[in-house]
């Protein structure tokens, strides 16, 4: 794999472009291929496309005041660049963020910025697999109201794979009061066909609100299969900062 030494004029570079993807990882600086080079498609990737496609047309048809309101309230929500430093984003940037979150949910995007809210923090989640099989994602501190957990599944892995977060899909949300849990068996077995007699099985949970399409609290687990049952490691970001437990 080609390597990338940077210099004083150059001190870093992330992101995509045509057919190749530049990152870093504990060898430095690289680059490699993009397989699909920029033309990614799937039902999941193609129904996301269209839903930024209608949020974007509705940020258009704001008024110039709306706007102008959103690129005020944008310091209210701040954001991590790819290198970890913080950064404001635009008003637009902040619209989407927040309501992508909200049209995903099915609630009505804000045409004008809430004011911030926060998350919820449910604590480490677990998977739990018992006889049939039945995949159930779970979590120490109950739903409350005005309050969603958007639970995602990645593949069954071999049981020495550590978590890939762009290998998780979506499975689907509570928003119950006093839920602690969310049966994911229907969706994953859809997504991934029905689970293999060993293996790793991550899951990852989102805290989101509702009201404002706020999202944090990432939080990740998981459960080796065919195995005595393990708690693994789990890991939790909060407002970006990465901590484990």
């Amino acid at each position: 794999m080609p390597k990338i030494k940077v210099s004083a004029l150059l001190t870093g570079i992330k992101g995509k472009s045509e057919g190749s993807v530049f990152s870093n990882n504990r060898g430095g600086a690289y680059y490699r291929s993009n397989r699909n080079f920029g033309a990614k498609s799937s039902i999941r990737w193609n129904t996301q496309r269209a839903s930024f496609g209608e949020l974007s047309q509705q940020w258009r048809k704001l008024t110039a005041n709306q706007q102008t309101q959103w690129n005020n309230a944008a310091a209210n929500f701040p954001a991590i660049d790819a290198w970890g430093n913080p950064r404001t984003r635009s008003g637009y940037e902040t619209y989407m963020y927040l309501n992508a979150t909200l049209k995903k949910l099915g609630i009505a995007a804000n045409n004008t910025p809430p004011s911030p809210l926060g998350t919820i923090d449910h604590g480490l989640p677990q998977v739990v697999i018992t006889a049939g099989p039945i995949i159930n994602v779970t979590w120490p501190i109950a739903i409350q109201a005005n309050d969603v957990l958007n639970v995602y599944a990645g593949a069954v892995v071999s049981t020495g794979r550590g978590f890939v977060p762009g290998k998780m899909k979506y499975m689907g949300s509570q928003s119950a009061v006093a839920a602690t849990t969310l049966d994911i068996t229907v969706p994953y077995v859809e997504q991934f066909g029905n689970l293999p007699s060993s293996g790793r099985l991550w899951a990852m949970t989102e805290s989101i609100n509702p009201l404002t399409g706020e999202h944090d609290f990432k939080q990740w687990n998981f459960t080796d299969i065919g195995v005595i049952p393990t708690t693994g490691i789990g890991y939790m970001i909060i407002q970006s900062t990465f901590t484990v437990t």
